[in-house]
């Protein structure tokens, strides 16, 4: 149904372009998204056995408004958390689905380095990954300190 080469050109329209991104990218986010949607769900359900939940419940508000209002602010920190090392794992694991539907980007430059035994190629690539990681964890704990008022004074 869909094609396993994914190789684009600058004249292809935007429908062959969808087309020929799109397996890649399903590949890359379906896993992503499965985990994803686990913890956040992990985290709710740990939440809504707090007592100002049960409080809002008995107050008499709905059950999606105690979710939204009440619940999911106080959830946000790990939710954070595995949004931003879900992406680091999209980073690296961008060079496995470049091979596979060769799909020419830097994992493709990568593993092309290691063939050829180009090391200065190899550490560059490595430290755009490495850097990448970083970036996106120290984004995590920035958002995760941010969206939890209770980290943010020292006890």
């Amino acid at each position: 149904m869909l094609p396993s080469l994914s190789n684009i050109f600058p004249g292809m329209s935007f429908g062959e372009r969808l087309e020929k991104t799109l397996l890649p990218a399903l590949t890359l986010t379906l896993v992503v998204t499965a985990h994803m949607m686990r913890m956040t769900r992990a985290a709710i359900l740990n939440l809504m056995a707090q007592p100002y939940i049960e409080m809002a419940r008995l107050k008499g508000m709905r059950p999606l408004r105690v979710i939204w209002r009440h619940a999911l602010p106080n959830a946000l920190a790990p939710i954070v958390n595995v949004v931003a090392l879900n992406l680091a794992y999209l980073v690296t694991g961008v060079v496995v689905v470049e091979v596979v539907f060769v799909y020419p980007g830097i994992g493709q430059l990568f593993v092309d380095s290691v063939k050829l035994r180009d090391i200065p190629v190899v550490q560059a690539c490595c430290l755009i990954f490495a850097a990448a990681y970083i970036l996106l964890n120290l984004t995590a704990d920035i958002l995760s300190i941010i969206s939890n008022p209770r980290l943010r004074h020292p006890k």
